[in-house]
């Protein structure tokens, strides 16, 4: 293999994939190893761990043959960042070496690649391509409701992609959003992927983003010339549809009510509460009416807030939830007023509220001691 690049684009590539690797155990060599491909006169930096591989283009790199390399990552940090602006990569079968404009050569020795693990990457159907910043705003939506998930509750450690639909829950509440893809992908992303798989499309170059599917589960996510595959998780994502059918019925009563000045009041009662998080809204009559927000902590602190909203059920009536909880919630929304559809409250459960705006559909639950 030979190729000549530029320093800035080798480190940039270096760096792209370097928290991959770190993410791997240190008593794996090979693991903290990058492979660099080189195949159409294109030259590539690859990385692989178990929350995920990526693969991407070194810019203006050009290479003579098609082989692979394997290289451990911080010696050729170390030694790309000793080279001057233009340099050549030479490889020979025991070395790696590195001749900049400034006649400095600097060498290490490469392992052997048929160590590292074998990824199967995909070529993308460029006519389910999405929108690069839609598909980014999903995504730190789906991070934010999943962030709060803990390991007692492992189905919800990922979203899955199924039906052209995004399904993201917690233990608290459960949203879907409508995503256009390839109709037949169906593909679960482990919610610890989330925030490096949007680094990596946010750092692409390109404005289209392409899903395809690897396998039964792994999914290749393809901007301009880099590509990401998630590695899910050996646990299926629960089945939610019958839940949404099933709630939807139930929810026969609407709150309506100002989104953003429940949130302000949300964000200010966080510091009033205990532990919990436990906030309460009491709706006070039918029709145009007033609702109070009030939390309280042990320690006998408290924090109440009134506003005005609609509800169309019968008298009063005291919802609970955890602030955290549904402020993520409603913050996935974008409309300034929000309708709250609420069942009876039967057989000492605390009805589910059910939210609906345009194809989004999301469940939250209230709150239990």
């Amino acid at each position: 293999m030979q190729f000549a690049t530029y320093k800035d684009s080798f480190l940039s590539a270096l760096n792209r994939v370097s928290k991959i690797v770190k993410s791997n155990p240190r008593s794996v060599e090979s693991l903290q190893c990058v492979k660099i491909t080189s195949y159409a006169g294109q030259v590539y930096v690859s990385a692989v761990s178990s929350m995920g591989s990526a693969k991407v283009m070194i810019q203006g790199a050009k290479s003579s043959g098609s082989e692979d390399v394997l290289v451990d990552l911080d010696r050729l940090k170390d030694r790309v960042s000793k080279t001057s602006n233009m340099l050549k990569v030479e490889v020979d079968s025991h070395t790696l070496k590195i001749t900049s404009t400034d006649d400095q050569r600097l060498g290490l020795a490469i392992n052997d690649p048929r160590e590292y693990p074998d990824v199967a990457w995909a070529v993308p159907e460029e006519s389910y391509g999405l929108d690069k910043e839609e598909l980014l705003n999903l995504f730190e939506i789906a991070n934010r409701i999943t962030n709060t998930t803990t390991a007692l509750t492992p189905p919800f450690l990922q979203v899955l992609i199924r039906d052209n639909i995004l399904w993201v829950a917690n233990e608290a509440s459960y949203q879907k959003f409508p995503i256009e893809c390839n109709p037949s992908l169906e593909a679960s992303v482990p919610t610890q992927t989330l925030a490096a798989l949007s680094r990596f499309i946010q750092e692409s170059e390109g404005d289209r983003v392409w899903l395809s599917q690897v396998g039964e589960d792994d999914i290749v996510v393809t901007v301009g010339n880099d590509q990401f595959q998630t590695t899910p998780l050996a646990v299926a994502f629960p089945e939610l549809s019958p839940m949404f059918d099933r709630v939807k019925v139930m929810t026969t009563y609407q709150l309506t009510l100002d989104r953003a000045k429940l949130l302000s009041s949300l964000t200010k009662a966080k510091t009033s509460s205990d532990n919990y998080g436990r906030v309460t809204i009491d709706i006070l009559g039918t029709g145009l009416t007033n609702i109070t927000i009030q939390s309280q902590s042990q320690a006998g602190d408290w924090y109440e807030a009134t506003q005005s909203a609609v509800w169309d059920g019968e008298g009063e009536r005291s919802l609970t939830f955890n602030i955290e909880t549904l402020t993520k919630f409603l913050s996935s929304y974008v409309e300034d007023k929000i309708i709250l559809r609420i069942g009876d409250d039967y057989r000492g459960d605390l009805s589910p509220v059910y939210v609906e705006e345009g194809e989004r559909i999301g469940i939250i639950t209230q709150f239990r001691i």
